[in-house]
């Protein structure tokens, strides 16, 4: 039964089925087992929502879901995932506003999607990283590290308004040299895995936006990253002011929760992070958001 039965064709069922994984945790594998202590204290705290969502992402194979869903604690634990809600406002503001001028991205406080699902924006296209190529980018933390943190936190934020999101990738000014950097896939798959592995089913949609024409020559490598069932969440998109983007996003965000620079009527304020840099800031930079967020740094 275990590796058969899919929750969602039953939710009566699949909240069951979320029981006798809850029951199952901490997996029993070789691996899992070799964490010990670790493993078992990480795993007390999961939610039975949590459950359910890695059971779907695992199409209800029970032993399967039992590790994906070890194997995240155990991250989370490493990571310190479970303490990034817990900083100061002013400290996550501040590590929002390093992360800025090099890759804005931020979730919105008040504006939600049609759904209700919180709307996380990330601006990569006016991304100017070399501005900011310091080991120390905030409190010890490399730049690299300062970027994921945050992004990690921004999955929190979602994660603790809504169990799922809306994400809208901004493509706007991005261009071709930020898109054939060496190791830009591979720091990108690195991005994904986390994302795929750590928060499977929590993108209702993901919408790509202002999507230039170049983004065709690495999108196929982008999509082997994926799995099936975030894939199929992705929508790419042209200009947001051709009248098709238009009414997607509009199909998602109310025109007045909308902000301005996706064509709706919302002029902010933006929460820390998703504000584009200031232009001294970009007049200034030089090289590409690729070279410096996918560049030498460690993602670990």
């Amino acid at each position: 039964m275990a590796n058969t039965y899919c929750p969602h064709m039953d939710p009566a069922g699949g909240a069951r089925i979320a029981d006798a994984l809850l029951a199952a945790l901490p997996c029993r594998c070789d691996k899992c087992i070799c964490e010990g202590d670790a493993a078992r204290n990480t795993v007390s705290n999961v939610s039975h929502d949590t459950a359910v969502r890695f059971l779907r992402s695992c199409k209800g194979n029970l032993p399967k879901a039992a590790h994906k869903l070890t194997s995240t604690c155990l991250w989370r634990r490493a990571f310190g995932a479970d303490r990034l809600l817990e900083e100061p406002v002013g400290v996550a503001e501040a590590r929002a506003q390093a992360v800025q001028p090099f890759f804005p991205m931020g979730v919105l406080t008040i504006q939600r999607s049609r759904s209700s699902d919180a709307v996380y924006i990330l601006r990569a296209g006016h991304a100017e990283p070399a501005a900011g190529r310091v080991p120390n980018l905030f409190g010890g933390e490399s730049g690299v590290d300062t970027w994921l943190r945050h992004h990690v936190r921004c999955n929190e934020l979602c994660l603790a308004i809504h169990p799922q999101k809306l994400v809208i990738w901004d493509l706007d000014n991005l261009g071709r040299k930020q898109l054939t950097n060496v190791d830009t896939l591979r720091h990108l798959r690195r991005l994904i895995e986390i994302d795929v592995r750590h928060y499977p089913l929590t993108a209702r949609k993901v919408l790509v936006v202002n999507s230039p024409y170049s983004l065709q020559t690495i999108w196929p490598a982008i999509a082997a990253m994926m799995d099936a069932d975030t894939l199929s969440r992705v929508q790419i998109l042209g200009r947001v002011s051709e009248p098709e983007v238009r009414a997607a996003l509009l199909a998602e965000m109310d025109e007045q929760a909308l902000p301005d620079f996706l064509g709706g009527a919302f002029g902010g304020p933006l929460p820390a992070g998703l504000v584009l840099p200031a232009p001294d800031v970009q007049s200034t930079a030089s090289g590409t958001w690729s070279e410096y967020i996918f560049g030498s740094y460690s993602l670990t």
